[in-house]
Order: structure tokens, then C-alpha cells, then sequence
């Protein structure tokens, strides 16, 4: 096994643990609600989102490089074993409180639906953005010109993502 393959299964072994603790701690959370959820999370794509298109990023060719590969490859990770430890951090604690029968579950089936919706919503088309526009749409650009376009779209992903699960958050909160 080489250097980077250990590399990344250590960061993935560490996020699937962050899952499970963090699925643990919020099932702790007294009015735990999916809507909350999702808005942190939708401030967090944002603020990612505004740090790659700023011109900062944009006008360093090091750090355009680093958004273009290692942050997309790390944030795959990301956005797959936390949510994935999240379901089996979920279901462990489900276990606990009915073993326990000192809590009620509905805050731990509240997680399981946020990792469920992190997984489809955000790991689906970030995947298929990373392996898709590289295949079809960036490969016939030059070397420099297809990673700052593939920035900026990732980018512009993260904003627009994270205003679309904003919105969907605040829409939530109307209805609960």
C-alpha cells in the first residue's frame, strides 16, 4: 500500500468516526430539528463556495491547483464517510436510547435523514460534477485554463448549493 493510499484511509477512517460522534452528540440535542440541519450545513457550502470564486484563490495558481485536486478529492472523502458514519453513529445510538429507554429516537431518525440527504443531494452531484465535466468538457482545454474553469465551477457549486439547501431549510422551518 503506498503513501497515499494510507493517507487517505486514515482520513477516512477519522471522518467516519467524526460521523458517529457527531450523530451521537445531536441525538443528545433536545429539539433537534432536520431544518437546522441543513442550514448549518448550507452556511458551510456557502462560505466554501465564496472562498474558492474569490479572487484571492483565483489569482494563485497554487491554491487554484490545490482547489482543483486535492480539495475536490478530500471533500469527496468528506462528503461520503461523515454522512456514512452519521447512518451507523444513528443506529448505534438508536440501539442505546432502546436499550436504555431513556430517550426518545425521533432526534436520532432526524440524523439518519440528514446523512441520508447529504449523501444523495450533495455526494451524488459533486461526484458526478468531479469524474463527469472532467471527462466530457475539461479534457480538450488546456492544462491551466481547465483548472481555473474547474474552480470556479466548484465554486460557484458550493454557493449555489448551499443557498438551495438554505432555502430549503427555511422552507422547513415555515412548515414545522
Amino acid at each position: 500500500m503506498n503513501e497515499i493510499t494510507k493517507k487517505i484511509n486514515i482520513y477516512s477512517a477519522l471522518l467516519f468516526c467524526l460521523g458517529i460522534i457527531f450523530a451521537y452528540f445531536c441525538a443528545l440535542a433536545p429539539n433537534l430539528k432536520l431544518y437546522k440541519l441543513l442550514n448549518i450545513i448550507g452556511v458551510l457550502f456557502n462560505i466554501i463556495g465564496i472562498l474558492i470564486i474569490s479572487q484571492y484563490v483565483l489569482k494563485k495558481k497554487n491554491l487554484t491547483k490545490f482547489v482543483s485536486d486535492k480539495f475536490t478529492a478530500y471533500t469527496l472523502i468528506s462528503l461520503s464517510m461523515i454522512p456514512i458514519g452519521m447512518i451507523f453513529g444513528s443506529l448505534g445510538t438508536m440501539v442505546l436510547f432502546i436499550l436504555n429507554g431513556t430517550q426518545d429516537i425521533s432526534t436520532v431518525k432526524i440524523i439518519g435523514k440528514f446523512a441520508g440527504v447529504i449523501l444523495l443531494f450533495v455526494f451524488t452531484p459533486l461526484f458526478i460534477i468531479e469524474y463527469f465535466l472532467d471527462i466530457f468538457f475539461f479534457r480538450n482545454l488546456s492544462f491551466p485554463e481547465s483548472i481555473l474553469k474547474k474552480t470556479i465551477f466548484m465554486g460557484w457549486f458550493f454557493l449555489v448549493f448551499g443557498l438551495l439547501v438554505q432555502l430549503i431549510a427555511a422552507i422547513l422551518a415555515v412548515y414545522s
